[in-house]
């Protein structure tokens, strides 16, 4: 007869079965353009809202998903999302987002590292401002992991600039929070880490003393081999000017 609402009303009395049946029936009788994200979130299926909305209604997905998926879905659901504006819409900024959202340290980084690569500037302000938002994201985001490789060098090369400007401690401080694990330390970050702690008698009581970065060379130890040459070799020549003294004349 047509009258779906009816049917809804009284199926909701019939059990779940019943339910579902009629669930299933209006769902497909009904030929407006939103019932099938009206489908996706009754029946669970907020995979079909991230991989069919176009991406230029992204933000339309992303709020779905914020309001109808579950805790422990929406992680991998706003990851997926993230994905196809990166690779589809070539959209990194609004990835970032969608990252963000999912809690995705490593990608949001490393796409905040690359606009720094990108940009043209012989100033540090874009160095900087990663830095910052990288710094201000991992302190909302407890218990992330280490930082990816290219991305702890940016922190790196951000501690190179504020040793270079006499401020020792913030350069030590930006340094181990971008390299936490001395172990996997790069030889460029164990250098600059080796200089820091030897430039501050602060460092040197408050810190263990990092592994020195190259091979040491006892440099001290071939002086008395030299000694010993210069040595025969003054008596050498001496031994001559001796043999000319005792010749008859």
């Amino acid at each position: 007869f047509g009258r779906l609402a009816d049917a809804l009303l009284l199926a909701a009395c019939g059990g779940p079965q019943l339910w579902n049946r009629t669930q299933d029936a209006y769902l497909a009788h009904n030929n407006h353009a939103f019932m099938p994200i009206v489908s996706a979130v009754i029946r669970n299926h907020l995979r079909d809202i991230v991989d069919r909305t176009p991406l230029s209604s992204w933000k339309e997905a992303l709020a779905l998903l914020s309001t109808y998926a579950r805790s422990d879905a929406f992680p991998q659901l706003c990851d997926a999302l993230g994905r196809r504006l990166e690779e589809l819409g070539r959209d990194t900024q609004s990835a970032t987002l969608c990252y963000m959202c999912a809690g995705n340290v490593d990608k949001t980084v490393s796409v905040w590292a690359s606009h720094v690569d990108h940009i043209p500037s012989t100033s540090n302000d874009a160095l900087q401002d990663m830095i910052e938002k990288v710094c201000l994201f991992r302190k909302a985001a407890p218990h992330t992991p280490a930082l990816m490789p290219s991305v702890a060098d940016k922190f790196r090369q951000y501690a190179d600039i504020l040793a270079s400007q006499g401020r020792l401690a913030a350069a030590m401080h930006y340094l181990c929070m971008g390299n936490e694990d001395p172990a996997r330390d790069t030889l460029a970050v164990a250098i600059l880490r080796d200089r820091l702690y030897h430039s501050s008698p602060s460092f040197q009581r408050t810190t263990a003393e990092p592994v020195f970065p190259f091979q040491r060379i006892d440099v001290y130890g071939a002086a008395p081999e030299h000694a010993q040459y210069a040595s025969q070799h003054q008596q050498q020549q001496q031994q001559p000017m001796q043999a000319t003294q005792h010749l008859p004349a």
